[in-house]
């Protein structure tokens, strides 16, 4: 005779959920995660550290190096304004941060990191 408690639980649901430090070293053992990981923890530190990044103010221009190709003097060469592009990417990847972390007040950070965690590990099993 069945129970009401055997109806209303699949078979093999009570088992428990994996813990999250072993969906974390899972998903730590995958290479591409490992190297979304490496680029991720790049561009925050490039974004954190882009007033000593970057070699010239972003909106500095230099009127000798109006349109210069890549080089010495300017590693991802000049605008048409004589502006440094390099340092215009390192600034720029400041707004990108603070727009990947703001779009929506309820994520924050780690919350969305736990979600992305989350289903990378769903994925795998």
């Amino acid at each position: 005779m069945l129970t009401r408690e055997a109806v209303l639980v699949a078979p093999g649901a009570l088992r428990e959920a994996p813990r999250l430090g072993r969906r974390i070293r899972r998903a730590l053992r995958n290479s591409v995660v490992l190297a979304g990981l490496v680029v991720a923890i790049l561009i925050v530190a490039v974004a954190l550290l882009a007033g000593f990044l970057a070699p010239v103010a972003p909106d500095e221009q230099n009127f000798d190096l109006l349109e210069t190709p890549l080089g010495r003097q300017a590693w991802m060469g000049t605008d048409r304004l004589g502006r440094d592009v390099l340092s215009r990417v390192i600034h720029g990847s400041r707004i990108s941060l603070y727009v990947a972390t703001s779009h929506s007040p309820h994520v924050t950070a780690p919350e969305a990191l736990a979600r992305v965690l989350r289903e990378i590990a769903s994925k795998s099993t």
